[in-house]
């Protein structure tokens, strides 16, 4: 590098003595080798010759200063071809190839150069002059020097009270002091007292806060900042560290880095005096240790730390680690940059924690230990529907599950954590879907979007578990929707490819929501329980596509092959406006419930699947009755069933069941007399009753003969007629008709 070889080539020991330049340029004619007398030399700051771009001429002032004097863009030569001034005195034309001022200069931007003779023959031109291009960022860079590799170094920012905080110590702990520094105490019968402190003093880099340590009894520790993700920051490289503190007693301060694997390295130990100045402690130190073996996730990290001894009471600031040219570069001053600044490079401290702080999702019943599984129960099979290949059908709700091999997929309620858990009799690739309605669908598709994913993988045949790879895809369309009932069983996935990252295939008139950074179908990978973490995925962004026709948009996550040794258990799926994605914001369980009655109901407890002998839940409906002469006859009636939630659908499908059998388009009729059942029928809802009218909140019922339900011999004055029933209401996107 030319800073490298400037500093320790032994040609140039110092850079106060410059090469002589010629001291007269004269330019010879192109045909004949004669001087080029008033030739006509013009200056330009792009290649088509266009945009003039001045000259100077260096001139001495009378009070012996010298300064640039500028003289345009176009010289005219001398008789004998030399360059020269107004005067006609000889003078060497000084270019300034940048853009901007000489008090604000920009980027780097070379001259463009002609030459003609006085007859107006072009003899040559120049492009992309001075030659030796450079930038003053790249003179820095080149000299080895790098950025403060430490985030909030004058401690601008604290997790602790105005006043402070005392922590009593009884053994190792570590102590969270500021964003992105650590006390890690030891001791047994003392305290460590720690204060932010804004300073009202000035200190050499001018520092606005400095952190106040107090230790009494027999605590002590190591003030710390861990630079994660960077296990061989400036290996190899020479760094020059450098603090500010102000000490009431006298010790000796000791700088180091200590990687997470690997030998330390003492950057200084410096004695500090007792007073109230501040004094800048300093050097430069070879960082020689073997190379961290440890992967930036494992995680990988450096530490940058400081001692704290016994009974001591000192302040900190303006703490930088800088890497440097070699062993003998003098020590950077602190480089001071204003609080706003070192507040906005504390976003990787804060990442973690936003990350964590859980916003509402747009998908319902996909934080999964919270799915009421309504329409099958928590668990079932595949086994008869969909009986057919790359075929879909509901499992809980609002969750379509895609199977690339027919009759394969089992599905249930993991124990230990209340995911859905996916299972396979045979390989199969397969994917879980849910499709959201044209009113959210829009608001998705104008704005960026974001994904989360937890779960975790098992394989039976092998220990420790492996990995399975899937990945996230958002669609959409102007269309209908795909008819998920027997016997198409279709949905917007019309493939997953048994590939190692399964590149899904939608069904023809979908389009896929473009993810330009991480491509549209981005790829994730689940590993076993103990290691399992929330994936974050971002970039969906259709805003290029015209989406004003969209009626229905869909997520899919698709996964390659799953053997029969194996499962895959869904924590969560959250989808989220914005770049950002946190794992789906808490709710209670009778809220999600509501969210996902907006699409199905029942009245079976939750858990329990349709159909299951049950009378727990189950309703009633009085009906017509006419008892008299030793008889009693009772007669359907007219009656409504009110939904718990209101409805996607205005024509929501409507079916019933005997709540002592568990047969659908059944019903329990039932007599009373006095009191007490006298007699209980089976009927066939449709022989007996049709539905009036249906809404989004509601369905009218009525009667559609004068058959009776039940004829009794006995009769009385206490008589009561009823039916006995459980049902669904089912409005959910792709199994009806909306």
């Amino acid at each position: 590098m030319l800073g490298l070889l400037l500093m320790t080539t032994p040609f140039l020991p110092s850079p106060l003595f410059f090469i002589q330049q010629p001291l007269q340029q004269v330019i010879f004619n192109k045909d004949d080798g004669t001087l080029l007398a008033a030739g006509v030399v013009s200056y330009f700051s792009d290649p088509e010759f266009t945009t003039p771009k001045d000259v100077y001429q260096v001139t001495n002032a009378p009070d012996g200063t010298y300064f640039f004097t500028d003289v345009g863009s176009v010289l005219t030569l001398s008789s004998i071809g030399s360059f020269v001034d107004l005067d006609g005195n000889n003078f060497t034309p000084m270019l300034f190839p940048w853009t901007g001022t000489v008090l604000a200069p920009g980027q780097f931007e070379p001259y463009y150069i002609t030459v003609y003779s006085s007859g107006g023959i072009l003899q040559f031109t120049v492009t992309g002059y001075p030659y030796n291009n450079f930038s003053i960022a790249a003179l820095t860079e080149e000299g080895g020097d790098t950025l403060n590799q430490i985030t909030n170094p004058q401690f601008v920012e604290s997790l602790l009270p105005a006043a402070g905080n005392t922590f009593t110590i009884t053994g190792a702990q570590t102590i969270p002091v500021a964003p992105g520094w650590f006390i890690d105490a030891v001791g047994t019968s003392g305290s460590i007292q720690v204060i932010p402190t804004p300073l009202s003093i000035d200190t050499p880099a001018n520092a606005p806060y400095a952190l106040q340590i107090i230790t009494s009894g027999n605590a002590s520790g190591t003030l710390r900042q861990r630079i994660y993700q960077s296990p061989r920051l400036l290996d190899g490289n020479v760094v020059s560290g450098l603090v500010e503190i102000s000490s009431v007693n006298a010790f000796s301060l000791t700088m180091t880095y200590k990687p997470s694997s690997g030998l330390s390295t003492e950057i200084f130990t410096e004695p500090v005096v007792g007073g109230s100045s501040y004094q800048t402690l300093s050097a430069t130190k070879e960082i020689t240790t073997v190379p961290n073996p440890n992967f930036p996730d494992t995680p990988g990290y450096v530490d940058i730390t400081f001692n704290i001894p016994t009974l001591s009471s000192f302040f900190i600031t303006s703490v930088q680690l800088v890497g440097v040219v070699d062993i003998n570069t003098t020590v950077p001053a602190f480089v001071q940059i204003s609080t706003p600044l070192q507040k906005s490079a504390l976003f990787s401290y804060w990442q973690d924690a936003l990350n964590y702080k859980p916003i509402p999702s747009y998908l319902v019943g996909w934080d999964f230990p919270l799915n009421p599984a309504q329409p099958n129960g928590d668990s079932g099979n595949f086994s008869t529907a969909p009986a057919i290949a790359n075929g879909s059908a509901y499992a809980w709700d609002q969750t379509i599950l895609f199977a690339t091999v027919a009759s394969q997929l089992t599905y249930d309620r993991d124990s230990s954590t209340g995911g859905l858990k996916i299972a396979t009799g045979g390989a199969t690739s397969f994917a879980v879907v849910q499709y959201l309605p044209a009113q959210q669908a829009k608001a998705l598709l104008s704005q960026h979007n974001a994904v989360s994913i937890q779960g975790f993988f098992t394989d039976g045949a092998v220990t420790p578990a492996t990995t399975i790879n899937g990945t996230v895809t958002l669609a959409w369309t102007g269309g209908t929707l795909p008819d998920l009932k027997t016997p198409t069983f279709q949905s917007v996935v019309a493939s997953v490819p048994t590939t190692a990252i399964p590149t899904l295939s939608v069904a023809s008139t979908w389009n896929l929501v473009p993810n330009i950074p991480l491509g549209n179908n981005p790829a994730f990978t689940l590993g076993g329980s103990s290691s399992k973490a929330p994936i974050y995925l971002s970039g969906w962004d259709a805003s290029d596509q015209n989406t004003s026709s969209a009626t229905w948009m869909a997520i899919i996550i698709s996964f390659t092959t799953l053997q029969s040794t194996q499962t895959v258990t869904l924590d969560f799926c959250g989808l989220f406006g914005g770049d950002i994605a946190t794992r789906p914001a808490p709710q209670t369980n009778d809220a999600v419930l509501k969210e996902c009655q907006y699409y199905y109901e029942t009245t079976y407890d939750v858990g329990t699947k349709p159909g299951t002998v049950s009378a727990d839940g189950q309703q009633s409906a009085t009906q017509t009755f006419i008892s008299g002469g030793g008889d009693t006859k009772i007669y359907p009636s007219t009656f409504e069933i009110s939904f718990n939630s209101i409805k996607l659908s205005t024509t929501p499908a409507l079916t019933m069941y005997n709540p002592g059998t568990g047969l659908d388009n059944y019903v329990l009729s039932k007599l009373y007399l006095g009191g007490t059942p006298n007699a209980s029928v089976n009927s066939v809802f449709s022989d007996y009753w049709d539905v009036l009218s249906r809404g989004q909140k509601s369905i009218q019922i009525i009667p559609i003969n004068n058959n009776f339900l039940i004829d009794s011999a006995a009769s009385g004055n206490s008589v009561s007629g009823f039916i006995l029933y459980h049902y669904t209401i089912d409005s959910r996107l792709g199994q009806n008709v909306l």
